[in-house]
């Protein structure tokens, strides 16, 4: 939640870049995307559950409910990308709301909440992702969020889904197996503080970044700052 807002807070001060010309997808990057997705989905549980002790019966339930709840993700990506789409699955929405779950159910993951739910919180975050990439990027960008890569969709709405649930589930859980008394409205204050410290800090970065940027610097173009492959094709042209 809070890399997200951060950086959507840092990209709305920064503006739009002038050129945008290489913002597009290909074959080749579509591909390799859903690749990184693979292994990204592979190994979700793994970072929701790697702080805990593996001796222990939350470990496992955090295993298992991430992986219920990827695949809840993924399920309802599957029915409405196309629904909203055509008929056609979209790219970008198997890429990215597939994982959703993943986000959504991190908080959440080692207490028992039963398979059903955390399908249920799997395919909310799904549904919620996919709704955003198919319905909600385009208004953002109008209004001035230049939002590259869908961070708003994967990592923000899910998130604020994730810290809803955080708030709810122990309440109702309280006092059960491994589960202490849960107190929803400490755990909604955490999401609203994690929300201002984070929007505020990122429109001061963004702000730093706006004046210090250089001019029509094409967007996704390394040129400006590395030495990329041109660069050596150039110096081996005049060595010759």
């Amino acid at each position: 939640m809070f890399g997200a807002y951060f950086g959507l807070a840092a990209s709305f001060v920064l503006g739009a870049p002038s050129n945008v010309t290489k913002e597009k997808a290909s074959t080749a990057s579509d591909v390799s995307a859903l690749i990184g997705t693979t292994f990204l989905w592979l190994y979700w549980p793994s970072f929701v559950a790697g702080t805990l002790d593996v001796t222990e019966a939350q470990s496992s339930r955090a295993l298992v409910n991430t992986i219920l709840s990827l695949i809840g993700s993924t399920v309802a990506t599957f029915v409405c990308s196309p629904a909203l789409s055509g008929g056609k699955l979209r790219p970008v929405d198997v890429q990215n709301a597939a994982l959703a779950g993943g986000v959504s159910i991190g908080a959440i993951a080692n207490l028992a909440i039963h398979p059903f739910g955390a399908l249920l919180v799997g395919s909310l975050a799904g549904t919620l992702s996919t709704l955003g990439y198919c319905l909600l990027q385009d208004k953002l960008t109008a209004l001035g969020l230049h939002d590259t890569c869908g961070i708003h969709n994967l990592h923000g709405m899910p998130s604020l889904l994730g810290g809803i649930a955080s708030a709810i589930v122990p309440a109702v859980l309280s006092g059960t197996q491994d589960v202490q008394p849960g107190s929803p409205g400490t755990q909604m204050a955490g999401v609203g503080l994690t929300l201002v410290v984070a929007i505020s800090t990122g429109c001061v970065a963004g702000g730093l970044m706006r004046l210090l940027k250089q001019p029509n610097v094409v967007m996704a173009d390394d040129s400006a700052h590395w030495e990329v492959a041109d660069d050596f094709e150039e110096k081996n042209e005049k060595s010759v």
